[in-house]
């Protein structure tokens, strides 16, 4: 009965405190009269990319232009050829959270273009416990309002071969993406629409609720939400900070010899693929590095940055038509050792290049300080530059400065924020590379780091509230969330197929990580949510026991 008493404990703290609590679902918003909209099709594969775009004709250049913007799974904004942002953060899906627009600074008199990729996961994945498709947007400009509607034009983008398999268990996007059938422009008020171009599909009565109380056929769930107790809140924390991170380390080239199709290899990890021959590969001219054909071997090229980073690596080639380079990314290696970066969990983004210059940068972001560039498929010479990362990192409150005398203690000492910087973002997440959920007891930890060194609130506010979401009706807390992981790992529990499962010791765990949160901060409407789910535990806890 020792956990028991500690549990007792700790309720009668919260119910001394908060004797007022209740579910209250503070922060709802209401999107209407802007409807969620989706490609006219009879079923959503995983893995899809639809394109919506909107003309707005302004008399002059305005002065604000505010609103919300909202997509399941993930979204890319643009306006005008800009890109402007990407979301929405993971959460819960009864309980969406909208981003915030602020669009002023991108439009200007006369004709422009709102453009949206919405990319729909369709399966579970680290991110995102399970949805259906859909996008929605809402923006006054001026008081002229901007809706989703059966006004906006949609587009299957098959750049992006719909349907494409999984990455891994916990990451849905495996992404190939095709230049050659890249709609170039599009985002942009010159862009002429084909018939490919069709009218988007009203999927809601209303703009209340998340995209999983919507009227879309998604055909993989079969769930619809229950508009009783679904909403769709306001971003509880800030946007994310980007910036660009550049100049790499070439440190290593090779060519790559391949005995069987490289497609086998990476689909399929077919051993004994392909020999390794350690000659350079590259002749570098400032920032620029050239790569002649070598009959049909690939080139491999391997960067370093100088630190670990959470962001969207990106890069420019000068390749023909059709070459093909896969990117790979990794948090460690060794110089001398695989020659090909493919050990962690399948973490490579494909690219097919159109004739001439290619840009190219990642849908999702990743975590990695080492980048590889596996080139093949090229007759003529290709030219790459302009390697680098879109850095995301939480605007925090402020930033420590720690300066210590020992050189090795202040490498380790910086190593761990950045450790922080990089896994408390949108949600406090452990394994950034791997899982990217949030754990109570593998990843709470950094709550009291955020509190004293950061001096932030609204990261563990999300954090706690997020978190207390993921209480099973039975009233145990799956012990991430919002993650898909123990959602499958409670049917295969119940099947005897595996020996992970919801982790109680986290669950009791988060107990304390909410009290810690009262001690640290005295707001107790941030538990509002909170205790009931808590006090649903604290009876599941006692009569299981039992």
């Amino acid at each position: 009965m020792a956990i028991h008493k500690v549990l007792f404990i700790t309720l009668l703290f919260f119910v001394g405190m908060s004797s007022f609590a209740k579910e209250d679902r503070n922060g709802a918003l209401d999107l209407s009269p802007a409807k969620w909209i989706w490609y006219p099709a009879g079923r959503t594969l995983q893995n899809t990319f639809i394109l919506f775009r909107k003309d707005v004709i302004l008399k002059e250049k305005p002065l604000k232009a505010n609103g919300w913007i909202l997509a399941d799974s993930r979204y890319r904004l643009f306006v005008n050829g800009k890109r402007v942002q990407w979301g929405p953060a993971p959460s819960d899906p009864r309980w969406q959270e909208a981003d915030p627009l602020d669009l002023a600074g991108y439009l200007v008199e006369g004709k422009n273009t709102i453009a949206v990729e919405v990319c729909y996961f369709g399966t579970g994945d680290g991110t995102s416990p399970m949805g259906k498709p859909g996008f929605i947007l809402n923006l006054d400009i001026d008081g002229q309002k901007i809706l989703t509607d059966d006004s906006w034009f949609s587009y299957l983008s098959r750049s992006w071969q719909p349907g494409k398999y999984k990455r891994w268990f916990l990451r849905s996007l495996q992404e190939t993406f095709d230049a050659r059938l890249y709609p170039y422009g599009w985002d942009t008020p010159d862009f002429i629409q084909n018939a490919d171009w069709v009218k988007a599909l009203v999927v809601s009565d209303d703009g209340c609720h998340p995209s999983v109380c919507n009227g879309v056929s998604e055909y993989a769930w079969e769930i619809s939400g229950d508009k009783n107790v679904s909403e769709i809140r306001r971003r509880s924390i800030p946007l994310m900070r980007e910036y660009s991170v550049t100049r790499p380390k070439l440190e290593e080239s090779m060519w790559i010899h391949w005995k069987r199709p490289a497609e086998d290899y990476f689909d399929m990890l077919v051993s004994n693929a392909f020999d390794v021959i350690h000659q350079p590969v590259v002749r570098q001219s400032g920032d620029e590095w050239l790569v002649e054909p070598n009959g049909n071997n690939a080139a491999a090229l391997t960067f370093s940055f100088s630190e670990q980073g959470v962001g969207w690596p990106y890069f420019t080639i000068d390749a023909p038509e059709g070459t093909v380079v896969e990117l790979l990314v990794h948090e460690a290696h060794r110089i001398g050792g695989p020659a090909i970066i493919n050990s962690h969990f399948n973490s490579w983004t494909r690219f097919v290049c159109k004739e001439g210059v290619n840009t190219f940068e990642t849908f999702d972001f990743e975590s990695f300080r080492w980048l590889q560039l596996h080139i093949r498929n090229f007759n003529r010479p290709v030219r790459i530059s302009s390697v680098g990362m879109r850095r995301r990192i939480y605007p925090w409150h402020k930033e420590p400065d720690i300066f210590i005398a020992d050189d090795t203690i202040q490498k380790v000492v910086d190593a761990a924020v950045n450790t922080l910087y990089n896994c408390a973002q949108e949600t406090l997440v452990d394994g950034m590379a791997r899982e990217r959920q949030q754990y109570s007891g593998d990843g709470s930890h950094q709550l009291h780091a955020v509190f004293q060194t950061m001096g932030d609130c609204s990261l563990p506010f999300r954090y706690i509230n997020t978190f207390s979401q993921g209480s099973s009706i039975d009233g145990y807390f799956m012990d991430s969330w919002p993650a898909w992981d123990r959602l499958a790992r409670t049917m295969e529990r119940q099947m005897q197929l595996t020996g992970w499962g919801p982790i109680l010791d986290h669950s009791i765990g988060f107990c304390f990580d909410a009290y810690h949160y009262y001690m640290y901060t005295g707001d107790l409407k941030g538990l509002e949510e909170v205790y009931p789910r808590l006090l649903k535990f604290f009876v599941f806890s006692l009569f299981a026991d039992e």
